[in-house]
C-alpha cells in the first residue's frame, strides 16, 4: 500500500481488474484510463474515496466500468465513497452498478476543476448507507447521466443536487432512487432552467 494510491490503473487501454482488496492510506482504488472493467472491489478505510474514476491533463478517462464495489470504514467514519473527478479534461461514460457503499463520510460525488464537465454516466443497483455526510452530492458540471435503482438511508443528507447556471444543458434522470431517514433533507434539488432534473418513482 503506497502512501497515496492503493492501486492506480493509469494510461491503458480495456485493462481488466477482478477481486481485488485495498485498505488505509488516502486513495483507494484509482481509474485513470480507458476502457477499464473492474469486477469485484474491497475499499476500507480510505481517507478520501474508496473509488475514483478520474480524467486529467495526462490522463483519459472514458467508458470505464465497476461492478461488484464495496466499500467501507475500518474505524468511525474514516473513509470516503465514490469519487468522479474531471481535472482539465472530461470524464465520460461510467457505468457503475451492484454497489454497496457504508459507514463512510460520504456516498457518491463529484469534482470539476479547469472549466470542464464530467458527463454520459449510469449509476445503477447501489446501496448507499449511514453517511457521516451527503449520500449523492452532484453539482452543475455532472451532465446526462442516470440514477436507476439505488437505496440511499441514513446520511446527513441524502440526494444533494446542485445544478447552478451553466454554459452546458444538464440532464439528470433518478429512476427507482430511494432516501430515508436522513439527518436533514432526503431531497435537495436546486436547478435553474438550463437544467432538467427528472425523478422517476423516487
Amino acid at each position: 500500500n503506497s502512501a497515496v494510491h492503493a492501486l492506480l490503473i493509469q494510461n491503458t487501454i480495456n485493462a481488466k481488474i477482478l477481486n481485488v482488496s485495498t485498505y488505509y492510506r488516502v486513495h483507494g482504488l484509482v481509474i485513470k484510463t480507458i476502457g477499464c472493467n473492474l469486477n469485484g472491489l474491497d475499499a476500507h478505510g480510505h481517507a478520501v474515496n474508496g473509488l475514483i474514476f478520474k480524467a486529467n491533463d495526462y490522463a483519459y478517462g472514458e467508458q470505464n466500468s465497476a461492478t461488484n464495489i464495496y466499500i467501507t470504514s475500518i474505524e468511525d467514519y474514516d473513509g470516503g465513497g465514490i469519487h468522479f473527478v474531471s481535472e482539465h479534461s472530461i470524464l465520460s461514460f461510467v457505468r457503475l452498478t451492484n454497489f454497496n457503499v457504508e459507514f463512510t463520510t460520504y456516498g457518491i460525488m463529484n469534482t470539476s476543476t479547469g472549466g470542464v464537465y464530467t458527463e454520459g454516466h449510469t449509476i445503477s443497483n447501489g446501496v448507499i448507507y449511514e453517511t457521516q455526510g451527503v449520500g449523492i452530492d452532484m453539482d452543475s458540471t455532472f451532465l446526462n447521466s442516470v440514477f436507476s435503482n439505488i437505496d440511499q438511508r441514513r446520511g446527513e443528507s441524502g440526494y444533494l443536487i446542485y445544478q447552478d447556471y451553466s454554459m452546458y444543458r444538464t440532464s439528470l434522470c433518478f429512476i427507482n432512487c430511494k432516501s430515508s431517514e436522513n439527518t436533514n433533507t432526503d431531497w435537495n434539488i436546486t436547478a435553474s432552467n438550463l437544467s432538467e432534473v427528472y425523478l422517476n418513482n423516487c
